[in-house]
């Protein structure tokens, strides 16, 4: 038996053609012809999971009524909470390097021994507001990373970001080729779980720019009980100081800061940079 020929779409209508005009010269009459169409095979994913598809998303039916059908999607059971410490990671503001930062690296000095307490409380805990105050060089936004790394690394979601990285951030979304808009800057920065701000007494901006992050403030404030804020600065934090030159909402910052829920620590000494060496 000869090899198996599967004529295609162009040689079956050149057959019809011809047996057409073979018909109609014979006077014969002409039957709808059958086209043979040849059925490409079906594509057929794979996902890793099978519950969302790969989404990471799942539609709660219950929470989707209680919302007045304005919310109903949930993370996935399976691997939500996987897929969203990885977003997280992604999105955290430090290098590959810092991501693997352990406050067990952190050099503990007799001038720092109580940042670092108050860090490792952070770490335990990640509630509340830690603010860590000193001169330049002591080791702030070293601690203020390693809180952030170790969070990760337990995955629970954390941000490093200079308050000029907030500013920047803000700005751009009213970029038209940016894909995040103001409410998705801002919405992050308020819902992420533990939040480090440093260089909290270099923010520059206009009065706009101030009153969108005292509001990220205010909120994060208000969920103190849940979400952890840790704000670096080179000012004293005392009643009547300006950690932010100019701006209105100082006094109702520092009120905040001195809370006597949270923990103000000052990182004492001169600078550590001298003493610093290549890692290997």
């Amino acid at each position: 038996m000869g090899a198996l020929h599967m004529r295609t779409l162009d040689e079956q209508l050149q057959a019809m053609a011809e047996m057409l005009a073979v018909r109609r010269s014979k006077g014969q009459p002409i039957a709808a012809p059958v086209v043979e169409v040849p059925v490409e095979p079906r594509y057929e994913p794979t996902y890793t999971c099978a519950i969302c598809k790969d989404v990471g998303m799942v539609h709660d039916e219950e929470v989707w009524v209680k919302s007045a059908y304005r919310d109903g999607l949930m993370p996935c059971p399976k691997c939500g909470g996987t897929r969203q410490a990885e977003r997280s990671r992604m999105r955290c503001g430090l290098t590959d390097a810092e991501r693997i930062w352990r406050l067990a690296s952190f050099r503990e000095l007799p001038n720092n021994g109580a940042a670092r307490k108050a860090a490792a409380r952070m770490i335990e805990h990640p509630r509340g507001w830690l603010t860590i105050w000193g001169h330049w060089g002591t080791g702030k936004t070293k601690l203020a990373k390693v809180i952030a790394a170790e969070c990760l690394a337990r995955n629970v979601s954390a941000k490093y970001r200079t308050v000029t990285n907030v500013l920047d951030e803000m700005r751009a979304s009213y970029d038209t080729e940016t894909k995040e808009t103001l409410r998705d800057v801002t919405g992050g920065l308020k819902s992420v779980k533990v939040l480090t701000l440093d260089e909290f007494e270099s923010f520059k901006g206009t009065d706009w720019a101030f009153e969108r992050l005292y509001d990220v403030l205010s909120h994060r404030y208000e969920q103190a009980g849940r979400l952890a804020t840790v704000i670096i600065t080179q000012h004293e934090v005392k009643l009547g100081a300006a950690v932010i030159p100019n701006m209105e909402y100082n006094g109702k910052i520092i009120d905040r800061m001195l809370d006597g829920r949270f923990q103000v620590v000052e990182a004492k000494g001169g600078s550590l940079r001298p003493y610093a060496t290549w890692a290997e």
